[in-house]
């Protein structure tokens, strides 16, 4: 059985063509037809031929009649009318009242009380609740020296005091010796000639560091002040003096071989081995080196013998600043294995006998060492020449690394080998490469070949 919106459907489209009709259009031939056809897809109408003409058929999958034509096959769906405009809104409804308040809920039960004690280790603390240990609180690990505060504005002035109490006699003074320190009672105090003054009462002391730095207190001991900088010690050269320079070394933190680093190569022009300094600065950073002694400005950008001479290395603070670039801030100390030729282009040299390197160095965050392989290397590997990474360290510290630690960051689409790179070394660099507004304190004391350790 049809629906009946089918007959319905066909009665309506028989309606349409007498309404035609009676407009005075001429129709040749009107066939009436009884019923509707229905099937189930396009594909299976029937064959539309000359005795079919003026058929009906409904189409399930896409809810369409279709009719006989010279033509074939048409549908009688007409396009769908315009939207009708929006209805207005309808007014708001009455707020309805407040809920009633819920019900208390039930007292809970009665907590027990916990305590904090020290741990026998001296390393953090115990949590005991109605006695037992629920757990421990460890002391963390000394955090990293926070940068200088801006300079604090100066108080407004104190209302005046009132008058004190009349004192109470003192009582009578013990008799003192002097002993070449200044005594009081059974104090004394003591001149260390460090910065220090030493306060010693009875069997206890107290260490007070006088050294000031711009107004800022340091401690002598572990750090040091140069240029309105407070530097931390390690970098002084106390700290480096127990590694001993040796005569295969390729480069040591002494100046007895002009500074450069002895790689054993050169192309003619005398350049191989000369540190020099490369950063962001080309491209919009600002990063720069804060040197631990003065230095000329014009010498600020380069590695200088008295640099050398008072670090017993190459050290520093490197301030690396970028918030204009594309990516993260850096400054290098690289050094030319086999400088450059007669056009200026930088040599390739074949290290491979190295076997690797080993570095001494100190440094307050991860840096890396970096080996590339020169500027047209550069442009096609985008900068991503293989390198090893060097940990943080407050003391010297020695790593080596074979050829194979050596390996890219993975940016660029052109893969490269550690192996490979020795092969075509142009430059070694101790690249110092972090955030925006990191600050790095660094110390580079000794390379060596590998195959020399």
């Amino acid at each position: 059985m049809k629906p009946y919106w089918q007959a319905a459907l066909v009665a309506a489209f028989v309606a349409g063509l007498a309404i035609f009709a009676g407009c005075g259009d001429e129709i040749t031939e009107v066939t009436q037809k009884t019923g509707i056809e229905s099937v189930e897809s396009f594909a299976s109408l029937p064959k539309c031929g000359q005795k079919d003409l003026g058929n009906l058929t409904y189409v399930a999958d896409s809810a369409k009649v279709f009719t006989c034509t010279p033509d074939g096959w048409v549908t009688l769906n007409g396009t769908d009318g315009k939207d009708g405009a929006d209805g207005i809104n309808g007014s708001d409804g009455v707020d309805g009242t407040d809920g009633l308040d819920g019900k208390d809920g039930r007292n809970g039960k009665k907590g027990t009380s916990c305590t904090i004690e020290d741990l026998n280790s001296g390393d953090g603390y115990k949590v005991l609740c109605g006695g037992d240990s629920v757990g421990v609180l460890l002391n963390g690990e000394k955090g990293d020296k926070g940068d200088k505060g801006d300079k604090g504005d100066k108080g407004d002035k104190g209302d005046k005091g009132d008058k004190g109490d009349k004192g109470d006699n003192g009582s009578s003074g013990n008799d003192t010796t002097s002993t070449g320190n200044t005594s009081y009672t059974n104090c004394s105090l003591n001149d260390d000639g460090h910065g220090t003054v030493t306060i010693t009462c009875d069997t206890t002391s107290l260490k007070i560091y006088r050294a000031l730095c711009d107004a800022v207190p340091y401690n002598p001991e572990t750090e040091f002040c140069d240029d309105h900088i407070v530097y931390d010690a390690m970098l002084n050269e106390d700290y480096v003096s127990m590694i001993n320079c040796k005569s295969q070394d390729l480069w040591c933190k002494n100046v007895s071989k002009d500074n450069r680093v002895q790689t054993g190569a050169d192309a003619g022009n005398d350049d191989s081995g000369i540190w020099t300094i490369n950063s962001d600065n080309p491209d919009g950073g600002t990063s720069y080196i804060a040197w631990p002694i003065s230095v000329d400005p014009s010498e600020k950008m380069k590695v200088t013998d008295p640099v050398i001479d008072f670090c017993k290395g190459i050290c520093g603070r490197a301030y690396l600043i970028g918030h204009k670039l594309s990516y993260d801030p850096f400054v290098e100390f690289s050094f030319l294995v086999g400088g450059t030729d007669d056009n200026g282009d930088t040599t390739q040299i074949d290290i491979t006998s190295w076997d690797g390197l080993c570095i001494t160095y100190t440094s307050s965050m991860p840096v890396k060492l970096v080996l590339g392989t020169g500027e047209a290397d550069f442009i096609r590997e985008e900068g991503d020449f293989p390198y090893a990474s060097l940990i943080k360290t407050t003391s010297p510290t020695e790593r080596c690394f074979e050829w194979t630690d050596f390996k890219q960051m993975g940016w660029s689409g052109n893969h490269i080998s550690g192996p490979e790179a020795a092969t075509k070394a142009a430059n070694i660099a101790f690249q110092i490469h972090n955030k925006h507004n990191s600050i790095i304190d660094f110390n580079i004391i000794r390379i060596v070949k590998y195959v020399d350790r």
